[in-house]
């Protein structure tokens, strides 16, 4: 339980970053500087607690994880949709599927950070990289 209640907490974290990059009450920031919070977040949070990320991603396939563990392993995925759709409404991102379009943006901001936690990415390298998968990750969503 204690695992569940921290996840549940951290993904509070991101989902309160990405508030804060929100149309609601952000001065209307655009999608770049919401993903920037939100990867922020999940660094942070990945780097504190590697084996809660590790755990987080297992359990979408673990068939005896508590439907309240597989139901936080899905907020990520989900909080990206809304991201996309925001986005698309204010014309930043092209028209389509927003988890479609998510995903992989999501799978490169994800690529980095495991990367990053695993000791792949030196720590004066970290900020760039971040920006530099951030920039990439925009290109591909691009109207």
């Amino acid at each position: 339980m204690r695992l569940d209640a921290s996840h549940g907490r951290r993904t509070a974290d991101a989902d309160a970053a990405e508030r804060r990059g929100g149309n609601g009450g952000s001065g209307g920031r655009g999608l770049k500087w919401r993903l920037t919070a939100l990867s922020r977040t999940y660094l942070a949070f990945a780097a504190a607690d590697p084996a809660l990320l590790e755990l987080m991603h297992s359990v979408k396939y673990d068939p005896t994880a508590s439907l309240e563990l597989a139901a936080a392993s899905q907020q990520l995925p989900a909080l990206a949709a809304r991201l996309i759709e925001d986005a698309q409404h204010r014309g930043e991102v092209r028209e389509g599927p927003a988890g479609e379009i998510g995903l992989p943006v999501m799978a490169a901001i994800h690529g980095y950070v495991a990367l990053t936690v695993s000791g792949g990415i030196p720590a004066d390298a970290v900020e760039r990289g971040l920006k530099d998968t951030i920039a990439f990750a925009l290109r591909g969503c691009a109207p």
